[in-house]
C-alpha cells in the first residue's frame, strides 16, 4: 500500500468517526442530562421532609394566596412530575430561569404552586426539541384520560389530562384559574417556536399511583 493510499484511508476512517460522533452526540447528550436530573429527583427525596407550607396551592398572581408564605429560591427543587405515557421524571423547579429550564421542568412565577387545593391553576414549562433533553418534546402524545402526577415530599397529586391545545404565546386565558376546580397546565414550543403546546390536567380526588 503507497503512501498516498494510506493517507485516503486514515482520512475516510476519521470522516466516519467524526460523522458516528455528530450522530451519536444527541442521544449521548440526552441520556446524560436524564441520568441527571434522575439523580436530582433522587437526591432531593432522600433529603428530610421540608418545613412551612400547609399544603394548600397559591393563587395566580403572587404570594397573597395560600402557599404564599412558602419562601423558595430560583434555585430550588420543588418535587418532581411523572409521566408514565413519556417514561418521564424530571424535577420542578421554583424559578422559570435558563438555568432551571436547562435542568428540568419550571413553574411559571404568577401561577398557583403545584401543591393542589381548590381554585388552583399551576402552569409549568418545559423546553421542546432541545438536542441535549427531551423534557416537554412529546408532551403532544398525551391524550384525554391519561395520567401525570406531581410528587413533592408531603404529598402525592394525579392528575387526568382533560385538554390538549396549540395556543398563541400572549393567549393566556387557558392559563387563568377556574374557580373550585384543581388544575395543572403543562406548557411548551412548538416546533417553529411560533405557538405554544398546553396540556392541562384535572386532579384526580383519589390520588393513587396507577
Amino acid at each position: 500500500m503507497d503512501r498516498s493510499t494510506r493517507r485516503r484511508k486514515i482520512a475516510s476512517v476519521f470522516l466516519f468517526i467524526i460523522g458516528l460522533s455528530i450522530l451519536m452526540y444527541p442521544h449521548v447528550a440526552q441520556y446524560i442530562n436524564n441520568l441527571h436530573a434522575t439523580q436530582l429527583v433522587t437526591a432531593y427525596f432522600a433529603e428530610g421532609p421540608e418545613t412551612g407550607g400547609d399544603g394548600t396551592g397559591g393563587g395566580a398572581g403572587g404570594s397573597g394566596g395560600p402557599g404564599g408564605d412558602i419562601d423558595f429560591s430560583d434555585s430550588d427543587i420543588f418535587g418532581s412530575i411523572v409521566i408514565p405515557k413519556l417514561a418521564l421524571e424530571l424535577p420542578i423547579f421554583t424559578g422559570p430561569t435558563a438555568e432551571n429550564l436547562e435542568r428540568g421542568i419550571a413553574h411559571v412565577e404568577g401561577t398557583s404552586l403545584p401543591v393542589g387545593g381548590a381554585s388552583t391553576h399551576s402552569v409549568l414549562a418545559g423546553h421542546h426539541g432541545r438536542v441535549t433533553n427531551e423534557w416537554f418534546t412529546n408532551i403532544d402524545q398525551l391524550t384525554e384520560g391519561d395520567l401525570f402526577y406531581i410528587r413533592t415530599k408531603e404529598q402525592f397529586l394525579t392528575y387526568k389530562v382533560i385538554s390538549l391545545k396549540v395556543i398563541d404565546p400572549e393567549d393566556n386565558s387557558d392559563l387563568l384559574i377556574v374557580p373550585d376546580r384543581d388544575l395543572v397546565t403543562l406548557y411548551t414550543c412548538t416546533p417553529s417556536r411560533l405557538q405554544r403546546v398546553i396540556v392541562t390536567g384535572e386532579r384526580l380526588l383519589n390520588d393513587s399511583w396507577t
